[in-house]
């Protein structure tokens, strides 16, 4: 893992390691892969990592990796690691100009997110976060199956009809976004 600029924000640990610690735990983090001969300063292919803990350290450069976005320069948010009795996830916002979420499984490895036009289990790409998003903070698993996801906007949004994905309007606020399980599906 190369970083020549940008920002690498906060890695997560998965539910194995809440449960059992570094015996048999892993450490997910996120960083660049070095910009080619043309883009030597700039970092790209955001790329996720996914570190087993043996005999309590941390000793290979990752059992799993994957490209998290092939646009130059894009960071991602911090990562929300989140258990919800069944499944284990990582999630984390993607982009600068139009971001939006993705989501991978943690089981044994990390799965790569598979995004398209209607939001899948993985990718969220509506409602756009101008800017890219913050951390992210999920809510308690509810008995009814619903889950809330948080997170605000690092550009700013219009103010016309409350639209936090349009840029311009009178006031240009950042806007604070809710989505709902159920909006999700």
């Amino acid at each position: 893992m190369c970083l020549t600029t940008g920002n690498v924000h906060a890695g997560t640990f998965d539910n194995a390691f809440w449960l059992n610690g570094t015996t048999t735990g892993h450490m997910i983090a996120c960083g660049f892969v070095q910009g080619s001969a043309k883009t030597k300063l700039i970092p790209s292919n955001p790329q996720m990592y996914f570190f087993p803990f043996v005999n309590h350290f941390i000793t290979s450069t990752g059992v799993s990796k994957f490209v998290v976005n092939n646009t130059k320069g894009d960071e991602r948010s911090p990562l929300t690691e989140f258990y919800n009795g069944t499944t284990d996830r990582v999630f984390f916002g993607v982009g600068s100009t139009d971001g939006f979420l993705k989501s991978s499984t943690i089981t044994g490895s990390l799965t790569t997110p598979v995004c398209a036009a209607v939001a899948t289990a993985s990718c969220v790409k509506a409602p756009v976060a101008l800017g890219g998003t913050s951390g992210i903070v999920i809510d308690n698993q509810l008995s009814n199956g619903g889950t809330n996801i948080y997170f605000t906007t690092l550009a700013v949004g219009s103010v016309n009809a409350q639209k936090c994905n349009v840029a311009g309007g009178a006031a240009n606020p950042r806007c604070a976004v809710k989505l709902t399980q159920s909006g999700l599906n």
